[in-house]
């Protein structure tokens, strides 16, 4: 394999953090293959490969435009053919580094060729900033302020593309401060939680059962990056044994290993989440669904998107197992003269697969540029 210079390599003796707890995936994984020893061994086998692999992205960020509290803001301008910008808001449940995980997955550098200056909004560490502790501070008081930043910088309103959770705050954000935003992107946004049969809505209601039960007095621990990793394991635990099983088979060395531990590195390197910001949006959203109810408020403001008069593409993948279709549909439904996408992928799968390129970023560039010719 040619080595990029965007790759860095790790002492085969640091180990991951990784996998958390170990023994609830490999029995997750074992779910799977009760009766297939040989499958157990390569299972096995893969995860020992997978935390003593060398590889590790090394990334360049862009310039940093903005900070309070743990949130920036990067800039990653484009170098030719300027056609607009585009704000990119990622989940908290995971970093930010989504968007440009490897040069060839990278939304940010599909973008910048295409035309379009990127800001990144990066969350940090959320347990570390007091204004990441609900949903409206967080909104406020980090989201709004990076947003007006970049447009002003920008010099025009915005693009702007929530991924996930992010999408939920983008909604918020463009109905509090309309002249920010030009256009708006959800990828895989979840809105109506009403059903809660999916996997991912019943523990959702667990993990909030717990946090309410906090005994009187008692400050409530921080949701773990390694709950949250239980949480995501959990929905994929018929894949685990074969997706290490199919790696350990994968030549080491190739492009194809560096993409998988890539995309596993991101995956579980997540932060941990404040409590209160926790219980709010499950409250708000698994709970009470506010949300599919229209009844969800930023202050004083009603987040209703059927009140989104900018255009807006929903991004819907069919093999979702984190957001149902259901529930990232009703969003799509609610917003007037919203166009739709979906590709045939899973949550990640919508910009880490080897298809997205075609399937995701090419129809989102195009409806962008679409809507440049168009205003």
């Amino acid at each position: 394999m040619t080595r990029d210079p965007t790759i860095s390599t790790l002492p085969r003796t640091q180990w991951r953090r990784a996998l958390r707890p170990l023994p609830v995936h490999l029995a997750l994984g074992s779910l799977e293959i009760q009766e297939t020893p040989d499958l157990t061994t390569a299972m096995v086998r893969g995860i020992q490969c997978y935390y003593n692999h060398p590889f590790q992205a090394k990334r360049k960020k862009g310039r940093l435009l903005w900070s309070r509290g743990e949130v920036e803001l990067y800039h990653y301008p484009t170098r030719r053919n300027r056609k607009g910008a585009l704000l990119l808001i990622p989940s908290l449940i995971n970093k930010s580094t989504i968007f440009d995980l490897l040069p060839d997955i990278s939304l940010i550098r599909a973008l910048k060729a295409a035309g379009y200056d990127c800001y990144l909004i990066d969350w940090g560490y959320p347990t570390q900033d007091r204004e990441q502790k609900t949903l409206q501070s967080l909104i406020e008081r980090r989201l709004l302020p990076a947003a007006a930043i970049a447009a002003a910088h920008h010099g025009a309103p915005l693009n702007a593309l929530g991924y996930c959770m992010g999408g939920l705050f983008l909604t918020a954000a463009a109905l509090k401060e309309t002249s920010l935003f030009k256009t708006l992107i959800f990828l895989a946004t979840p809105w109506n939680f009403k059903s809660g049969k999916d996997l991912f809505s019943s523990q959702a209601k667990t993990s909030l059962s717990f946090l309410i039960k906090t005994k009187e007095g008692e400050k409530p621990s921080p949701l773990s990056a390694r709950q949250i990793q239980v949480f995501f394991a959990a929905l994929n635990g018929d894949r685990i044994a074969r997706k290490f099983a199919t790696f350990a088979a994968m030549d080491q060395k190739s492009p194809e290993a560096c993409r998988f531990v890539a995309v596993e590195d991101w995956l579980n390197d997540g932060p941990d989440l404040p409590a209160s910001l926790v219980e709010d949006c499950l409250r708000r959203w698994y709970l009470e669904n506010q949300p599919g109810r229209r009844q969800w408020h930023v202050g004083t403001t009603q987040i209703d998107p059927s009140k989104i008069s900018v255009p807006v593409l929903n991004v819907l993948p069919s093999r979702d197992r984190v957001v149902p279709e259901f529930s990232a549909r009703a969003l799509a439904e609610a917003i007037p003269g919203s166009t739709f996408l979906k590709p045939d992928c899973g949550h990640i799968g919508l910009i880490t697969s080897r298809s997205a390129a075609k399937k995701v970023v090419a129809p989102m560039i195009e409806w962008l540029d679409k809507q440049n010719l168009l205003s």
